[in-house]
């Protein structure tokens, strides 16, 4: 934000005093100026026109990449994570930090799901190993009778540990078979439930449901869990990897002490956030309760990198734009000062006021034309830069091109009008006194 300040001050210490000096030219020095100063003059009105055509560029080209982030960012937040969002809080509570062991750990949780499902003002409460968007990189080699190859990525899924109340408090659609019950203990068979991806990536058009897996890089690693369920993808990591493979154990078979807990409530999420707090600290009053949040703050958490780099590539684009338009003003404003005996003439002859501002306008419309004409055969060949950190929207958009052109054309042009129309709406006969 500093140097983006910076940039506004600099703009105008050096752009916009001069524009305004250029703008209130003393008509009579300049018509008396000798005849000598002419061509360092047009040399000089060349290299002014020269750095506006190049700040006309840049700006198009910073409008051209503010647009694409911002449209991408709007992409991103229309995604359907798979899971709901809406009336979400979650924290985290940490019984390791305060001695608890596993078993004694399952015991606290299951009670705390229980009494979180007994509130007034709760619909469905469930708990995780793993937040979701939390770019959460617990995964894990698959083993499927039958599916073979060399461990490795391709055969990894996304694991995390979830309560048997996990699947409604999040919404997540059951697709087949079962979600997990209180009758799954650490002394019955070992139950999972996988996402949509995983079924079809394992097991194709067979039944996922009762098929025995593994986990492991060991080949020989026992196959003795079963699949009880199918559920719909979800956007585990974030917003962006979509289908991906992803295995839910069973906690009441393996609780961890490190826990997020999830609560889907009528009305306002946040009135269940110190009600819940309470609750844990009832149970146990040593319990970290940590990061209560909704689940949208979590969302927006997810896409801070995304909502920053199209925040600050709008501020530059307005610095840009700001500086073009400066500098396109002064440069026009001076044009229309060492013209202004001609500009006379023609008016004292007759020249209709539209004539008179066309021959401005024409100036920069021509401006606006180079600098448009360089930027966006520049914006497609640098768009492989920016491709990685686009959703839904290729980087060389032609509608984005064509926006931030149009933008960049109709505030330049605004800008421009105003020396037009002060040149055409002067008194011939004032102007001429001084030749």
């Amino acid at each position: 934000m500093f140097c983006l300040g910076l940039s506004v001050v600099t703009g105008f210490a050096f752009g916009f005093i001069p524009a305004l000096q250029a703008a209130r030219p003393d008509i009579a020095e300049t018509l008396k100026a000798k005849a000598a100063g002419v061509s360092g003059s047009a040399a000089q009105m060349k290299f002014r026109k020269l750095l506006v055509t190049a700040q006309i560029g840049l700006s198009l080209l910073l409008l051209i990449g503010a647009s694409l982030f911002i449209r991408s960012l709007v992409n991103l937040r229309a995604v359907d994570p798979g899971f709901k969002i809406e009336n979400m809080v979650q924290f985290d509570v940490d019984l390791g930090s305060i001695g608890y062991k596993a078993d004694r750990a399952h015991v606290f949780y299951n009670e705390l799901e229980t009494r979180l499902d007994h509130l007034s003002n709760v619909k469905a409460a469930g708990i995780a190993t793993n937040p979701v968007l939390a770019d959460s990189d617990w995964e894990s080699t698959i083993r499927v009778s039958g599916h073979g190859g060399q461990p490795g990525p391709s055969d990894n899924a996304y694991i995390d540990r979830v309560s048997p109340g996990y699947f409604d408090a999040l919404g997540i659609q059951l697709l087949a078979g079962r979600t997990f019950r209180d009758t799954d203990t650490v002394n019955s068979q070992k139950v999972v439930i996988v996402s949509e991806s995983f079924a079809k990536h394992y097991f194709g058009n067979e039944q996922a449901i009762g098929q025995l897996i593994g986990r492991g890089f060991d080949p020989n690693a026992p196959k003795d869990m079963l699949i009880v369920g199918v559920v719909h993808d979800i956007d585990y990591q974030d917003l962006r990897q979509k289908h991906t493979r992803q295995l839910y154990l069973c906690a009441p078979q393996g609780m961890e002490l490190y826990t997020t807990v999830y609560v889907r409530v009528q009305g306002t999420p946040r009135s269940v956030l110190a009600s819940a707090r309470k609750l844990v600290q009832s149970m146990e009053p040593k319990a970290p309760v940590l990061n209560l949040k909704t689940v949208q703050h979590q969302l927006d958490e997810s896409l801070v990198t995304e909502r920053m780099i199209a925040l600050l590539s709008s501020g530059f684009s307005v610095v840009a734009l700001l500086l073009a338009v400066v500098g396109l003003y002064g440069v026009m404003a001076y044009m229309v000062s060492q013209r202004a005996r001609e500009i006379g003439i023609r008016v004292a002859l007759g020249a209709m006021f539209g004539n008179v501002v066309w021959l401005v306008m024409r100036e920069v419309m021509l401006l606006v034309l180079a600098g448009v004409s360089i930027a966006i055969p520049l914006s497609v060949a640098l768009s492989h830069l920016v491709e990685s950190e686009l959703y839904g929207i290729r980087s060389t958009d032609a509608a984005s091109i064509t926006c931030a052109s149009f933008v960049l054309a109709a505030i330049a042009i605004i800008a421009g009008f105003i020396p037009a129309q002060r040149a055409a709406a002067a008194d011939p006969l004032q102007v001429l006194r001084y030749e």
